[in-house]
């Protein structure tokens, strides 16, 4: 998928900040800003998934709990 161009605001400090650690990794300010929100996404994707598979678990066990009073 090609890439799109976007105009963001920073603090100049934080862009500061922001180019030194992407040059550090040997990559593009573009580059570092992008797999960023890529690992950010992902991880919260995982996590609702985490939290579908935990709401699962206790789905299946609840038939079995000893609470249920059979």
């Amino acid at each position: 998928m090609p890439a799109k161009r976007v105009l963001i605001s920073i603090q100049e400090q934080l862009l500061v900040r922001v180019d030194e650690r992407a040059a550090r990794l040997g990559i593009g300010r573009s580059t570092y800003l992008a797999k960023l929100a890529a690992a950010d996404l992902e991880g919260a994707q995982g996590r609702a998934a985490d939290q579908d598979a935990r709401t699962g678990i206790v789905d299946i066990k609840r038939p079995f709990s000893p609470e249920r009073g059979d």
